[in-house]
């Protein structure tokens, strides 16, 4: 069974200084923050002698308080414009399917839609 640990990353000059709230004790570092979750995986490890196969790590970057309320918003704003793109594609297909309907060339539609042929082709119903 694999067990889920919350790791905190701080810089630390040049380094990210890692620690584990829920495991006093747990502390490393890295130059890289792609390299935390590892670098805390096997500090866990190590302390509480188990394999890292069996612990799963989410390292959260903590810079200041105004840059975290930044990346908490660009966050947010990533998922908002990736749940727009879903429902301009549903849009898109269902219009789509609408203008084959009327008789429409894939040509046509795409320029109505301003798109290009080769989306069309792929919403295009068979």
């Amino acid at each position: 069974m694999t067990k889920l640990y919350q790791a905190r990353a701080e810089r630390s000059g040049d380094w990210w200084a890692l620690s584990v709230a829920e495991v006093p004790g747990v502390f490393s570092q890295c130059r890289r923050y792609r390299e935390a979750e590892g670098m805390v995986r096997e500090a866990l490890a190590l302390l509480l002698d188990v394999a890292p196969d069996t612990i799963a790590v989410v390292v959260t970057p903590h810079l200041t308080d105004v840059v975290d309320k930044k990346i908490r918003e660009r966050r947010r704003l990533v998922q908002e414009l990736d749940d727009l793109q879903h429902e301009v594609g549903d849009a898109s297909a269902d219009v789509v399917r609408d203008m084959a309907d009327m008789g429409l060339t894939q040509r046509d539609a795409a320029d109505v839609l301003e798109i290009s042929f080769q989306r069309v082709g792929q919403l295009w119903p068979r």
